[in-house]
């Protein structure tokens, strides 16, 4: 990340496997390209397709 962190892996406390235990769900290799603060929802983009769908969050 702008050149700062030389691997990703150093951004994430957990793994994804471990959140998903928490109860938190981890989109990895996906974009967030809105978010709707108001109604608490976001617009994600999977970046290997271009897919985009809108997903609800709790907090940020």
């Amino acid at each position: 990340v702008g050149g700062v962190v030389k691997d990703p892996k150093g951004l994430f406390y957990a793994s994804p496997e471990g959140l998903k235990s928490e109860g938190i769900e981890v989109y990895m290799g996906h974009e967030v390209t809105k978010i709707d603060w108001a109604n608490k929802k976001m617009t994600v983009k999977e970046l290997k397709t271009g897919k985009e769908f809108e997903d609800n969050y709790d907090k940020l």
